[in-house]
């Protein structure tokens, strides 16, 4: 029973680092909530575990310790997570209408007094933005987090906007619900490059009609298909960004990301001259003014370093992805029009300038601007100011 004793100190241990966190200072109630929920999670497995004896299942402990020690490596980096957004390095003041956006997006469906939805933004040790999605014990919870060096940074917020698409996707079903059309997009592109498909696969004797019904051709072909909505995920995600914070999220991710990295590019993401390419048609998509020469501000990262059938799948992946990008795009704009989110038109442009304009006004001042319609405008104002610090005078 030595493994039982190992794990009931272990959770002992959690519980014990659960009761030091709660001691700090929560700025806002939704971490304290998260660590509430973990906290009653992990009691009712101690519990459990008390609940053995000599006279208990040997392969019943075993299977239950397993499982406490699988609760751990999943719930331990949320901790520190909750930990981390008690951090004054967080832009505190952002959670507020960064919850009120989540709520309009994610449950535009469900009366304002029944929304659930909670946030928790915090810094992360990590230097891409990303977002916990679904998981079990903490329903309703979205966790965004952002790099540790730029958490105070306001000006990457638009940023969150991408992390909600996460969101949406999951809880809209987007992946189920594209997966048809990921697959006949790559059945097409592999129809479509026959000769190249026979070389890599080495299989000379196959039709284009065995491509469904052949096992060896199926497994061929899935991957790219995974690599094909993970692509589209991402794209769906910039464009959410795109209609939410229009051109405060061009500039934020030139921010972050430009010119790149150095090294090999990811399959789960589009080239990223392409993946720019989108982010200009769907701000135009939008009436949002693209600055001149922001697809140069970027460079394709190499290749990786693949088998030659694996560089075909990804190739083809890549393909498939180009063909979605339109029904990207209007799902995006579907999804923030249903949340109240409306299209900018040319009139809405021009107010917005004018209220670009009235805000810098305010700034010039070093006072908040009153009145302001969204973060979105906000942020707006304040990348200008950060290209013209001239003109706050």
């Amino acid at each position: 029973m030595e493994s039982l004793a190992f794990a009931l100190d272990r959770l002992h241990a959690f519980l014990a680092e659960v009761r030091e966190i709660a001691e700090a200072e929560f700025p806002y109630p939704d971490s304290r909530v998260a660590l509430k929920i973990l906290g009653q999670l992990f009691e009712t497995k101690l519990v459990r575990l008390q609940g053995f004896d000599k006279k208990s299942d040997p392969s019943i402990v075993r299977q239950e310790c397993k499982l406490s020690v699988s609760a751990l490596f999943h719930y331990v980096p949320l901790l520190g997570f909750i930990l981390r957004s008690t951090n004054v390095r967080n832009a505190f003041e952002l959670c507020a209408p960064l919850l009120r956006l989540a709520k309009q997006v994610l449950e535009y469906d469900v009366d304002t007094a029944k929304r659930t939805t909670r946030l928790i933004l915090s810094s992360e040790w990590d230097y891409s933005p990303f977002v916990y999605r679904d998981i079990p014990d903490l329903p309703g919870m979205v966790l965004i987090g952002l790099p540790a060096p730029e958490s105070s940074n306001p000006l990457l917020i638009p940023l969150a906007g991408h992390e909600l698409g996460h969101s949406v996707w999951s809880r809209r079903e987007l992946g189920a619900f594209f997966k048809p059309v990921a697959r006949e997009q790559v059945l097409t592109a592999i129809r479509g490059r026959w000769k190249e498909f026979e070389e890599v696969s080495e299989k000379k004797s196959l039709r284009p009609e065995d491509l469904t019904n052949d096992m060896f051709c199926v497994q061929f072909w899935e991957q790219a298909v995974v690599w094909c909505l993970r692509q589209a995920e991402e794209s769906f995600c910039d464009f959410v960004g795109v209609r939410l914070f229009h051109l405060s999220y061009l500039d934020a991710f030139a921010y972050l990301l430009s010119p790149g990295t150095v090294g090999a590019r990811s399959p789960y993401y589009p080239r990223m001259k392409n993946r720019v390419r989108h982010l200009e048609n769907a701000a135009n998509a939008c009436f949002v003014s693209v600055p001149p020469g922001y697809t140069d501000l970027f460079d394709d990262g190499a290749e990786p370093n693949l088998i030659q059938s694996d560089l075909f799948r990804l190739s083809v992946a890549d393909e498939a992805v180009e063909e979605k990008v339109g029904r990207m795009t209007e799902r995006a704009k579907q999804e923030i029009t249903a949340a109240g989110f409306a299209a900018p038109s040319k009139e809405e442009v021009k107010m917005a300038e004018k209220e670009r304009t009235r805000i810098w006004q305010r700034f010039r001042h070093v006072i908040p601007a009153e009145g302001c319609r969204g973060i979105a405008d906000i942020l707006n104002a304040a990348w200008h100011a950060r290209r013209d610090p001239d003109s706050l005078g």
